[in-house]
């Protein structure tokens, strides 16, 4: 019996360790899986954790926003502004072989102690393409300087104005040029950077302001280059050598995903903490600006901007909005023909786009709701806008596609069998609840799971409870007809 009963505890003990190991295997498992499920939404809506308090990036092609914190809050641009400065020179003034003077304006204009300058002297001269790229390589205070000043003669032959109020019209011209980037929340001061309370800007603003100076392609091509050097002038018989301020653009810092082609580093000041830009590329043709604002130090903004392209050009990559999955080439809206509204096929053009987004995503996984113009009335000119098609992917837009009329539409034209606009909308308007109603099964389905594999357990615990006690019982049957025969 000893042996029996200590076969029957073995047994009991296997079945209780494997019962445990079931029943962890559900606790641990089952929360697990559904972390995992929160991450992925949670990797798309805020993907990286950054130490500064304000970053955004920005898809170069289409504008999106494809990551912002604390994008629209104002903050000290320091040397950013010069990616502004830098680009109102080039559009009012297209001649980079002409010469500029430096003015004592332009060398003891601004605050020098703890300032950034290449010792141009008073009645210096050097080309403009020596000064743009002493004001963006370098962040040369006094270069930008006499950029402003020479940019204003140029754009207005023939003032009268002083050296002060010339950079006063320059700045007006930036903050002119801002205004029609869009960058509406920020205000300049100063062709520099340096400390001024009235000043600042933010990281939507000069992502706004990079990317459009990006379409300019002798921007770009200064942006991108890793050193330069000024040859001998009239005040000084050496060459000025320097290297490009932003350090991923002096090495020529990449990975095999993706490499920094372009970007300026806003030199700090007391207020303005660590600024960075940064235009960088990978091989899907993704190209994406960073900029990174107030960070503590200068290792820590250029962590955050690594984490940043790390993630939109490695985990992330281009994905084309295919518009034949909605409709192919032709599509009916309702007009008004000038009595009534009536439907009409309406030939359809679009601009193909593209989205940065996970690897994860696909077409398929997208959905989308197509919305028709209000007040359309025939005849319409080709080229007018009858809707938009917006993609959503986890519940979240990210894309639109602009529909335009491929052809000039007449009143008399004839109707056609395609399914309208709103029908389409209707049709996806129930791919998407049919989408959320397969999300709540789902849960439903692992809850139900979960309560079985419980009671399950309960079950065999209370199996094992009554196993024991009729053994018991047996026990003590024998022990008692034992003692009876003694």
């Amino acid at each position: 019996m000893k042996k029996a009963g200590t076969l029957c505890c073995i047994k009991s003990h296997g079945i209780k360790m494997r019962l445990a190991a079931f029943f962890c295997a559900i606790v641990f498992v089952m929360p697990v899986f559904s972390f995992s499920s929160q991450a992925k939404e949670g990797e798309f809506d805020l993907p990286v954790a950054i130490s500064a308090p304000a970053a955004v990036v920005m898809d170069v092609t289409t504008g999106d926003v494809l990551y912002i914190k604390d994008g629209d809050t104002p903050y000290q641009p320091a040397g950013l502004v010069k990616v502004l400065a830098v680009l109102v020179t080039l559009e009012h003034c297209p001649d980079l072989q002409a010469t500029i003077t430096f003015s004592s304006h332009a060398v003891w204009g601004f605050d020098r102690t703890k300032s950034i300058h290449l010792y141009f002297d008073v009645g210096e001269q050097i080309t403009l393409q020596d000064v743009v790229h002493a004001v963006m390589l370098k962040s040369a205070n006094e270069a930008a300087m006499a950029m402003a000043e020479f940019t204003v003669d140029t754009a207005e032959p023939g003032n009268s104005y002083q050296n002060e109020e010339k950079t006063e019209r320059f700045v007006a011209m930036m903050n002119a040029k801002a205004q029609s980037i869009g960058a509406n929340h920020s205000k300049f001061t100063n062709p520099h950077g340096l400390q001024d309370d009235a000043q600042y800007t933010t990281a939507h603003d000069m992502a706004l302001i990079m990317a459009y100076a990006l379409k300019n392609q002798t921007f770009a091509a200064i942006t991108k280059t890793r050193s330069y050097s000024i040859p001998p002038t009239n005040k000084r018989g050496q060459t000025c050598h320097f290297n490009n301020g932003h350090n991923w653009i002096q090495k020529g810092t990449g990975t095999k995903e993706y490499k920094a082609i372009g970007g300026h580093q806003g030199r700090e000041t007391a207020q303005s903490g660590f600024n960075l830009i940064t235009y960088a590329q990978n091989s899907d043709g993704a190209n994406v600006v960073s900029v990174v604002m107030k960070a503590s130090s200068e290792p820590k903004v250029y962590e955050d901007t690594k984490a940043l392209m790390a993630y939109y050009l490695t985990v992330c990559t281009r994905l084309y909005m295919d518009v034949s999955v909605v409709f192919a080439g032709k599509h009916q809206i309702t007009v008004f023909d000038g009595k009534e509204s009536v439907v009409r096929t309406a030939s359809v053009e679009y601009e193909p786009i593209a989205h940065i987004m996970p690897k994860e995503a696909t077409l398929k996984k997208l959905t989308y709701t197509v919305t028709q113009e209000d007040n359309l009335v025939l005849p319409l000119e080709e080229g007018t806008k009858i809707g938009i098609i917006t993609w959503y992917y986890k519940g979240k837009r990210v894309a639109d596609t602009h529909l335009y009329t491929a052809a000039h539409m007449t009143v008399a034209e004839a109707e056609n069998t395609a399914p309208p606009l709103d029908e389409t909308a209707k049709k996806v308007e129930q791919r998407n609840v049919f989408s959320v109603l397969w999300g709540i099964l789902k849960w439903v389905l692992l809850i139900v799971f979960i309560l079985a594999a419980l009671a399950a357990v309960s079950v065999l615990i209370y199996i094992i409870a009554m196993r024991r006690k009729a053994r018991k019982k047996r026990d003590a049957a024998f022990w008692e007809r034992r003692n009876v025969n003694k």
